[in-house]
């Protein structure tokens, strides 16, 4: 009975072992470069242009048939109308930060080289615009935690005797809280009253990524990405947003 019970043990610390050696734990950063369009009728009936430069910094952990992570990215810019990129004639100083966390599982057969990954991601982000030809108020915010379907693709590959893997993901909310300014421009003391739920009724975000992934010979990684970024929100006073983005970002085997 001893001898069973103590290869049995074995057994399963060995699975145990085995199942924790297929994973890979990464602490990844990097800069993120964003060319936003914006037309928001709180601010104007003109569409503005804004560029915005941050750092986002997260965990990520790999198995083969599931990966989950964490990331956090903030940072600063500025808006303009038809001056854009003049700096000093900005309309506007933007603010912004974003939390995002994701689990995904593996759907297709193990053995095909294409590896597609279906689950969810959430996303708490807030975009705060300081309008500096606002006399009464120079508040401008909008507030969103949703929920959201993902879909990742990730097809390896060999270039010039090295390992690459092009990535490409999706994401649609089909849930979110909102909160905006109720007027164009708020009276002093207005407080962030206008807080709802919203579903694909008048609101939605999209998202998509693509990017060139390397592991390196130390187990260390990099990723070369584009991302593009729409959401909208009829309700009250229309505002859209569109973010084309840029970033560069290093893995830390952990």
């Amino acid at each position: 009975m001893t001898k069973k019970l103590f290869l049995t043990a074995t057994f399963l610390l060995v699975c145990l072992c085995t199942a924790h050696a297929q994973r890979s734990k990464y602490l990844h950063f990097g800069p993120t470069v964003d060319y936003v369009l914006l037309n928001d009728r709180t601010i104007g009936d003109i569409p503005l242009k804004g560029a915005d430069i941050g750092l986002r910094i997260g965990f990520d952990n790999i198995g083969q048939n599931s990966l989950w992570g964490i990331g956090l990215t903030a940072g600063v810019g500025f808006a303009n109308t038809y001056h854009f990129p003049n700096l000093p004639n900005r309309i506007a100083d933007r603010y912004f930060g974003s939390l995002d966390g994701e689990y995904l599982h593996r759907v297709n057969r193990p053995d095909s080289r294409l590896k597609v990954y279906v689950g969810g991601q959430m996303n708490l982000s807030l975009y705060y615009n300081q309008i500096r030809v606002f006399t009464n108020s120079e508040t401008n915010y909008f507030f969103h935690l949703g929920l959201a379907p993902k879909v990742r693709l990730d097809f390896p590959f060999r270039m010039f005797r090295r390992g690459y893997s092009l990535i490409g993901a999706a994401s649609y909310d089909v849930l979110a809280v909102v909160a905006r300014p109720g007027f164009s421009m708020p009276f002093p003391g207005d407080r962030m009253d206008n807080v709802r739920v919203a579903s694909l009724a008048g609101y939605g975000m999209a998202r998509t990524h693509v990017g060139l992934y390397h592991r390196m010979r130390n187990g260390n990684a990099w990723e070369a990405a584009y991302r593009w970024q729409l959401d909208f929100d009829n309700h009250l006073n229309t505002v859209r947003q569109a973010v084309h983005g840029v970033s560069f970002v290093l893995y830390m085997n952990l």
